[in-house]
């Protein structure tokens, strides 16, 4: 057994690599693309360049983020009262754990907490707003004829048709 093994430490599938010249893509479940996001994210939100998000500037982005991406505010919210510094390997983590897997109940659950406007339904105004922010281009009607679909007498949208909703593979 190795050293390694007997100290309780995962050796990974890349081996031989010390871990500041594993890719990030090696300790994430994250595509190339999401982690160029958060990068790029983080990278604006460290406005002094040191590899740490000062937590006043972090303050400062959210209340201006507030009125144009609440979603992203709100995954970022948390990171306020982190006692530990945000550096890039944290700021990453708390935005993975943040989105929730679709995959998973409670991941859909934390989705549908991001976009919930604390009322426990989705509305079509709060649909329409979300996938604007996410830059998504879905008509007004193309919302209207979901929400109907789904929830023909109440108009909003509850979590567990918003679980229907994000499994694609099963039937609506």
């Amino acid at each position: 057994m190795s050293n390694a093994a007997l100290k309780g430490k995962n050796r990974g599938n890349t081996r031989g690599e010390t871990p500041d010249k594993r890719p990030l893509e090696a300790d994430y479940n994250l595509n190339d693309n999401d982690i160029a996001l958060m990068k790029e994210a983080f990278e604006l939100l460290d406005t002094t360049g040191t590899g740490v998000i000062d937590k006043s500037d972090l303050e400062g982005t959210l209340g201006a983020m507030k009125s144009d991406c609440q979603i992203g505010a709100r995954m970022l919210d948390d990171l306020l009262n982190s006692d530990e510094p945000i550096t890039l390997d944290v700021f990453i983590k708390h935005l993975q754990n943040s989105r929730g897997d679709k995959n998973t109940k409670e991941g859909v659950q934390k989705v549908f907490g991001l976009i919930d406007n604390g009322e426990g339904m989705l509305t079509a105004d709060t649909l329409k707003s979300m996938l604007r922010e996410l830059g998504e281009s879905i008509s007004d009607e193309q919302v209207q004829e979901t929400i109907d679909k789904l929830a023909p007498e109440t108009k909003c949208i509850s979590m567990a048709q918003f679980q229907s909703l994000m499994r694609p593979g099963k039937a609506r």
